[in-house]
């Protein structure tokens, strides 16, 4: 179940070929004289290839296939020739008339064997060196270290979308909120301009995207102008800790009424 779990991690099973790892099975199959190279993912049932080179077969049946038997050890499997290895006589691969097969386990950082990179040609071959074997061996790190890098980037774009979708969230809840709030919010700039006010600014008869852009100080009653420019002027020098003071003053409504307010300023930082 470990070693499956890693497999699902990845997020590779049954994807679109992807030029980094056709161009990497191309490559392996060149470097030892080949005509076929495969990177396969072991998953409980098959063995599906991620890409492939110089064969038609997409996938194998895992039972009896050489991917099961590759991953049963840590050590490169190597098969002088399949079609007298009756192990391997049902696999649509030595159908197709491949005959030699080395395979070096792909195996995660943690010690979990998901997969396979493998070189098969049609001839049988007798010899298969140690050096060949380390050097398969090498090339498969390299294969599992792409795998790993690549299911990392999408985790990572998967996080980046969640928090998006999170953030999104948040913003309908929010404008959910200043929809419904009977309460006049205003947000304003250092100079008193206002850059946004609530729906609710029509109980005092204005529209709020009628006031967007006016300072806010020309609907203060004269007699409270220089108070709260100056309680204002502390809050935004940081002078003014206690922003929970409630300060009373009056303001003029739609219609010319002069209303009492009670303004509980608080500092937006960026």
């Amino acid at each position: 179940m470990e070693r499956l779990g890693a497999l699902a991690r990845l997020s590779v099973l049954d994807t679109d070929p992807e030029p980094q790892f056709d161009t990497l099975a191309k490559l392996v199959a060149g470097a030892f004289g080949v005509s076929t190279a495969l990177i396969s993912l072991v998953s409980e049932d098959r063995e599906w290839f991620k890409a492939r080179f110089g064969a038609q077969a997409l996938e194998a049946p895992r039972a009896g296939g050489f991917g099961e038997r590759a991953i049963a050890g840590a050590k490169v499997l190597v098969v002088a020739d399949a079609a007298r290895d009756p192990r391997f006589a049902k696999s649509p691969l030595v159908a197709e008339g491949l005959r030699f097969y080395a395979g070096a386990p792909l195996t995660t950082p943690q010690g979990c064997r998901v997969g396979v990179l493998c070189v098969m040609d049609r001839q049988p071959r007798e010899t298969f060196s140690a050096a060949d074997a380390d050097e398969l061996t090498r090339l498969a790190q390299g294969v599992m270290q792409a795998l790993t890098t690549r299911a990392e980037a999408i985790l990572g774009q998967a996080g980046v979308a969640t928090a998006l979708a999170e953030r999104q969230a948040a913003e309908r809840r929010y404008g959910l909120l200043l929809d419904n709030a009977t309460d006049l919010i205003l947000q304003c700039d250092n100079e008193g301009l206002i850059q946004f006010a609530s729906p609710s600014a029509r109980r005092w008869g204005y529209e709020a995207r009628d006031l967007a852009g006016r300072s806010i100080y020309e609907f203060i009653h004269p007699d409270d102008l220089e108070e709260t420019q100056t309680w204002y002027g502390q809050m935004l020098a940081g002078e003014d800790p206690d922003t929970d003071e409630q300060h009373e003053i009056r303001c003029r409504a739609g219609n010319g009424d002069w209303i009492w307010f009670e303004g509980n300023p608080v500092p937006i930082h960026d």
